[in-house]
């Protein structure tokens, strides 16, 4: 019975069950990597090391390649987009153009987000604020 490792990427179905025994990251990424957010987006997961940046993952386990977002501690992703907070700004990378915008936080001292069809959720120190999004 393998025991769990926080070095290695390994994929589990619903019932916890063990589908894919991963790659061990240190030799894959030759260097400690110290993760502290994994998100699934569609047909990838993205695991944020802050220091290396933002890693990309079939379902399969299979690396693909590293956004270089550093010093991000939270972000929400969707089918091509990472949204995250820098500052008193909402950023957008597209991993897939590899294309980044963003805009002034409708509030001061944003902390972690979400976006949700057309709303934006921001959490501040005080409240969580909503906000429609307009394309």
């Amino acid at each position: 019975e393998k025991k769990w490792d926080q070095k290695t990427a390994d994929f589990f179905d619903a019932a916890f069950h063990p589908v894919i025994d991963g790659n061990d990251l240190r030799q894959l990424f030759r260097r400690e990597i110290h993760p502290v957010q994994m998100v699934e987006s569609g047909k990838v997961i993205l695991l944020n090391d802050p220091d290396f940046g933002i890693m990309v993952f079939d379902r399969f386990a299979t690396y693909i390649k590293t956004v270089p977002l550093k010093s991000i501690s939270d972000f929400h992703a969707d089918a091509n987009n990472i949204v995250y907070v820098k500052m008193d700004s909402v950023k957008m990378y597209n991993f897939l153009t590899l294309e980044e915008s963003g805009f002034i936080a409708p509030v001061h001292n944003p902390g972690s987000m979400r976006i949700g069809g057309n709303k934006l959720f921001i959490r501040t120190p005080e409240s969580v604020e909503i906000f429609s999004l307009h394309k």
